[in-house]
């Protein structure tokens, strides 16, 4: 079994998350006030392209994490063959950028000069799926490092010359590059092993394995060439590309978890996914507060244009929560899952097994969610104004999570020892409500909106940490695990 600590990698995970969203934050500002509205609908398109672009990605990724946390030394062969399949990554890229581009009155060559990021996310993935299976605590500090060199580049490409996506494309790929850097340094030990073709052809004798689950990724992100083809513009989709990024701040509460995935794969019997929930579920419940309190103020933050847009905010937070859960109990119910670990697993086999059941499960409900938005967008396009059609389809996104993280919670209910700690979580929805009603009552009695983002900016991060700090003395003066929780941190930061 490996030696990984849950609580201590989950936790620095986490203060990752957070430095880093402070550095994504000042970056996404520099975007969404730098860029015509037209340009931003544009990144928010190429980064939906991307997805088909990285599926062979995931081909290497998958069994890279798997076979380091079994105490494989497959580094090398990783970083290698992740290089090699780059080529085919950008080939898909372009071909389907090529397709989409006259249907959404984009500009071609900035999705032809965007697929320079194509190799350096290859790479970047290979890199921290290696250090994912044995220190996964070093994927929040190669965070960090991408976050802080992006921001002054931004500022430089961006802001000062003007380059828009362009500039864009050169911060993330130099910012990737710094990452890719520290995380095979970090893990030299990892790649000193020689390649083992062995290990590759059964890599890609089973790719249907990691690609299969993808599919359903590909249907997901889907969503956004078929509203800017149907509509003829990527005007809505700016609307639902800043919305999201104040919805994201939800995900961040899943870094707590990302270390129970190799966890369970080293051999772990899952003893830890209790509490481990329950964290989630507290970092997870004060980020939907404040992603909901501050959706109009974060909005205007990001650029005034796009301050109607509240309620695709509110719908989009609740759907990347329910997104994330998904991500969670899926990555626990395939961590104890060893078909892959038995030579003699045939395709039957992994026909049988979660790794089959669960894609599977997705892949349906994701098929689903595309016919209904596709009917619903193209009866209500022509009568309905963009912002609507925006909120409709955040309304849809959040529906179609619903059912699949409800059974993924009830077969991990029934799939580990998990013991109820409802009234944890109970705790968390009151201190939330009572911390952030009076923050929401400040923000629309008090807040100034001022265009001066120096002006601005102060005041609504001052509200945001009174109502963190609130949630925080509540949560701690109600609840024993809390305070077991902080005490932890506090430790592991004096380490």
């Amino acid at each position: 079994m490996s030696e990984i600590r849950v609580t201590y990698s989950g936790l620095i995970s986490f203060i990752a998350g957070l430095v880093t969203l402070g550095t994504g934050l000042v970056f996404t500002i520099i975007v969404t006030r730098s860029l015509s509205q037209q340009d931003y609908g544009t990144w928010g398109l190429i980064t939906s392209l991307f997805v088909y672009g990285l599926l062979a990605s995931e081909i290497i990724n998958f069994w890279t994490v798997r076979d380091v946390a079994r105490g494989k030394k497959v580094g090398k062969l990783s970083l290698v063959s992740s290089s090699s399949l780059s080529s085919i990554g950008i080939c898909i890229y372009l071909v389907i950028a090529l397709l989409v581009a006259p249907e959404s009155s984009v500009e071609i060559n900035f999705l032809i000069i965007a697929a320079i990021l194509i190799p350096m996310q290859f790479l970047r993935k290979a890199s921290t799926g290696i250090n994912l299976g044995w220190k996964p605590q070093l994927l929040g500090y190669g965070s960090i490092i991408s976050g802080i060199v992006s921001v002054p580049l931004a500022l430089f490409l961006i802001y000062f010359l003007d380059w828009s996506i362009i500039g864009i494309v050169f911060s993330l790929a130099i910012a990737e590059g710094a990452n890719i850097i520290f995380q095979v340094v970090c893990a030299r030990e990892k790649i000193k092993a020689k390649i083992d073709f062995a290990i590759l052809k059964r890599w890609f004798k089973f790719s249907w394995v990691p690609l299969y689950p993808k599919i359903s990724n590909l249907l997901v992100f889907s969503d956004v060439i078929i509203f800017s083809v149907i509509t003829g513009s990527v005007i809505g989709v700016s609307y639902h590309s800043a919305a999201l990024v104040i919805a994201t701040l939800v995900g961040y509460a899943a870094a707590i978890s990302v270390s129970v995935y190799p966890k369970l794969l080293s051999g772990d019997k899952g003893k830890i996914i209790t509490r481990n929930l329950t964290n989630f579920f507290y970092f997870a419940i004060l980020l939907v507060f404040l992603a909901t309190a501050f959706a109009k103020p974060g909005l205007f933050i990001l650029n005034p244009i796009y301050e109607i847009a509240v309620f695709v905010v509110i719908f989009s937070t609740f759907r990347i929560l329910f997104f994330y859960l998904t991500n969670i109990c899926e990555s626990f119910l395939i961590g104890v899952e060893n078909v892959d670990n038995e030579s003699k697993s045939n395709f039957k086999d992994y026909m049988k097994s979660k790794l089959f059941f669960l894609p599977t499960l997705r892949l349906i409900q994701y098929a689903v969610y595309i016919v209904v938005l596709t009917i619903v967008l193209v009866s209500l396009n022509n009568s309905t104004e963009t912002i609507e059609l925006v909120v409709y389809w955040s309304i849809i996104a959040m529906i179609f999570q619903i059912p699949l993280v409800l059974y993924l919670l009830y077969a991990v209910k029934q799939t580990f020892p998990l013991k109820s700690e409802i009234k944890s979580i109970a705790k968390y929805i009151f201190a939330g409500l009572v911390s952030f009603a009076l923050v929401y009552f400040l923000i629309e009695n008090f807040l100034t909106y001022s265009e001066v983002i120096s002006e601005f900016l102060p005041q609504v991060v001052l509200l945001a940490l009174l109502g963190v700090s609130m949630y925080a003395l509540i949560t701690y003066a109600m609840d024993k695990p809390t305070r077991d929780l902080i005490k932890a941190a506090i430790l592991e930061i004096k380490k």
